[in-house]
């Protein structure tokens, strides 16, 4: 029998990450992944749909090159040549992760594992063979899956979870999209710039219920501004596959018709048969519990990613992975959720962090709020992308910024300037005495954080 002072179990995001960063603190290391090391965010989730976002914008890109002086004619779309450079693009990140195993002597079991007692891991192999690993701790970090309601009859081809759509080499003209969370936006948004038909249904209010309201409103906008058509609070009674295409039956009978369909509608825990009851560990609904260091109520066992049921994003589950190993290994990390930065890959792209206004009034913190729209930017109206805005809310008490919401070119980037301010606990003040590089769009940062203060330069 094989024995590691840590044994992880997934090698995703968080896994991985746990892993090497134990390795690099002297642990001697296994880890049990049932398919592809880099796990959902790496195969099937993060790094291929944006690598399908590029090609996207590039064809959109193309379509409005006369607007920058450049002729360009005939463009066409060559899915299945998306899909190799994506499968490109993954293939390398793969082989990445493996020589960074091999690089810090970490061992990689092939199969899928459970836990059958305390410390110790059964690891089954694809052709069935057994084996099993001895452990001083273990790290787990299955991460999550589509979730499959029964109403949506799911056939890979045509009715399709996001991990199904990820895998095409092909699209038709037309698409229904259920569900409007940062999945379904961002597939929307990618179809939309390859020229299909889009069609999102909704059954809350409004796309990216969960954000600043203001983000909400210029997400609408450019979803109509792109020919988008949004149907919100509508509940979907079933999808299937219909003639050549797919059927959406909304509440009321009302059919909607596309070449396919693709089914957003939430993640659920991939800890079923993972032996949690084996070792002790409890759960609720599937997702294991855990304190601010990633310890399951087994001290033993560590958890981490989208199966503890924080916030499902990768760079969460590998902060958790980090926290979870260093704990481990003697130190005192803890998590700290409180400025985790969130990205939507859309057209115009979205970064957030920290309250939404309405929660920070609801907090009763005393809201400041200063804006920047980036069509007063020049570097925006160079690039030709002048939609969005940047969102700053500010304590008036303590000068301090409690949240950032930011929609239009390179949010996703300039967000992690905004994280890393509020995690400093920089004030308003201070960020203004940071000098920003001209021209680039996170001058639009600073902005809003001297509109915050009264002092904008650039605003009327």
């Amino acid at each position: 029998m094989a024995k590691y002072d840590i044994v992880v179990v997934g090698a995703g995001p968080g896994g991985y990450v746990a892993a090497i960063r134990a390795a690099q603190l002297g642990a001697q290391c296994a880890v049990v992944e049932r398919e592809f090391v880099g796990g959902t965010c790496l195969n099937w989730g993060c790094i291929p749909t944006k690598a399908l976002i590029k090609s996207g914008r590039v064809a959109a890109l193309a379509r409005a090159a006369a607007d920058f002086g450049v002729r360009v004619s005939g463009v066409e779309v060559d899915y299945a040549a998306m899909a190799a450079r994506k499968d490109k693009v993954v293939a390398i990140q793969r082989a990445g992760i493996e020589g960074l195993f091999k690089a810090r002597k970490i061992d990689l079991v092939r199969g899928t594992g459970r836990l059958v007692s305390p410390n110790r891991v059964e690891v089954t192999a694809g052709d069935g063979s057994k084996q099993t690993i001895e452990w001083a701790k273990v790290i787990l970090a299955t991460g999550s899956e589509p979730a499959r309601p029964k109403v949506f009859a799911f056939d890979g081809d045509r009715v399709l979870t996001s991990q199904d759509a990820v895998a095409k080499t092909a699209v038709g003209k037309s698409v229904i999209v259920v569900g409007a969370g940062f999945i379904g936006c961002e597939y929307a948004a990618l179809y939309s710039n390859l020229g299909l038909d889009v069609t999102v249904v909704e059954l809350l209010g409004s796309v990216l219920s969960t954000m600043d309201e203001d983000i909400i409103k210029e997400m609408s906008r450019a979803f109509r501004k792109r020919k988008i058509k949004v149907r919100t609070g509508v509940k979907v009674e079933s999808v299937a596959a219909e003639g050549a295409g797919a059927a959406a039956v909304l509440e009321g009978g009302e059919k909607l018709a596309a070449d396919f369909a693709l089914i957003s509608v939430g993640r659920r825990p991939v800890t079923y048969d993972l032996g949690l009851e084996a070792a002790g560990v409890k759960a609720e609904r599937g997702y294991v519990a855990v304190d601010e260091h990633c310890r399951t109520s087994v001290p033993d066992v560590y958890a981490v990613g989208d199966m503890t049921g924080k916030q499902q994003l990768a760079h969460v589950a590998s902060a958790q992975g980090v926290v979870a190993a260093e704990h481990i290994m003697g130190r005192s990390s803890a998590m700290d959720y409180s400025t985790v930065p969130a990205c939507v890959f859309t057209d115009p792209e979205v970064g957030t962090v920290g309250l939404s206004e309405r929660e920070a009034r609801e907090k009763g913190v005393d809201c400041r709020v200063g804006r920047f729209q980036f069509r007063a930017l020049g570097k925006a109206h160079a690039e030709g992308e002048i939609d969005g805005f940047v969102k700053v809310i500010g304590d008036g008490g303590t000068g301090r910024l409690v949240g950032v919401h930011i929609v239009g070119p390179g949010a996703s980037d300039m967000v992690a300037e905004a994280a890393a301010v509020m995690k400093l606990g920089a004030t308003a003040d201070e960020v203004i005495e940071v000098i920003h590089a001209h021209p680039t769009l996170p001058e639009a940062f600073k902005e809003a954080v001297e509109n915050l203060q009264g002092r904008a330069i650039h605003v009327p």
